[in-house]
């Protein structure tokens, strides 16, 4: 067994850098591909973000990231944060939040037709 071992590698041809350094390129180039698609999706959710809270309008219902809904009712702008009213008619608060804890936004047009729709269902 050794014999024919022996024999393989004395006919086995040396190895080919070149297929290294194409290994090495390909490897680098899909490498560049995800960090660039990496980039532009953080981009365009970015943009979409800022959008969103670009389009606040009071009235607004606002869902946030912990999962607090309420109704704005103030934008403070110079300190970068929101009033939101949460609760029933009978027992209502105002919480501040940061901008960046909106999670998502409908409009006012939006929580009236939902109204309207439990309104019937009571």
């Amino acid at each position: 067994m050794l014999k024919y071992l022996l024999m393989f590698e004395e006919t086995a041809a040396p190895p080919d850098n070149s297929m290294t350094w194409i290994m090495f390129a390909i490897l680098g180039v899909l490498l560049v591909v995800m960090l660039v698609t990496s980039m532009l999706q953080r981009k365009k959710q970015k943009k979409q973000a800022d959008e969103m809270t670009n389009n606040l309008v009071l009235g607004c219902i606002i869902t946030t990231i912990g999962g607090i809904v309420g109704t704005l009712v103030e934008i403070d702008d110079e300190n970068g944060c929101y009033y939101i009213e949460t609760g029933s008619y009978k027992d209502k608060h105002t919480i501040q939040i940061v901008k960046n804890a909106i999670f998502s936004v409908r409009s006012q047009r939006d929580s009236e037709s939902v109204e309207e729709i439990t309104n019937e269902i009571k």
